[in-house]
């Protein structure tokens, strides 16, 4: 999936695709999982966008499919939100000298949609 957006019905198909090329490309069932969320939102007519965590990464402590409902479990901002961004960072299991696997991009370009675009971008 290198270099192109796949277009995928929801957040649950789009992890699922991603730890599918885990498994595929590096063998790696259980991969360590890091996330960032942001949101773009309008208040008083300028877009604004707000990150979860800011400026870091947020380790996801959970098995696969759960990961779905970890996310899901984060709360907005009450703005009326425009898109959103979950940015992915897959580590291989090993907790002494990690490598990074991959990262990806889902986006939500229409936030009341279910629908999420998928980027790999390493």
């Amino acid at each position: 999936m290198k270099d192109n957006v796949a277009r995928l019905p929801s957040l649950s198909e789009a992890i699922a695709k991603i730890f599918h090329e885990m498994i595929i490309e590096f063998e790696e069932h259980h991969p360590r999982i890091y996330l960032r969320l942001s949101w773009n939102f309008e208040a008083s007519e300028i877009s604004h966008i707000v990150e979860f965590p800011e400026g870091e990464y947020l380790y996801v402590n959970v098995e696969y499919p759960n990961i779905v409902d970890f996310i899901n479990a984060i709360s907005a901002p009450e703005e009326k939100i425009l898109s959103s961004t979950i940015e992915v960072v897959c580590f291989d299991s090993e907790r002494k000298h990690p490598q990074e696997l991959a990262r990806f991009v889902i986006s939500k370009p229409i936030y009341e949609s279910s629908a999420v675009l998928l980027a790999r971008s390493h």
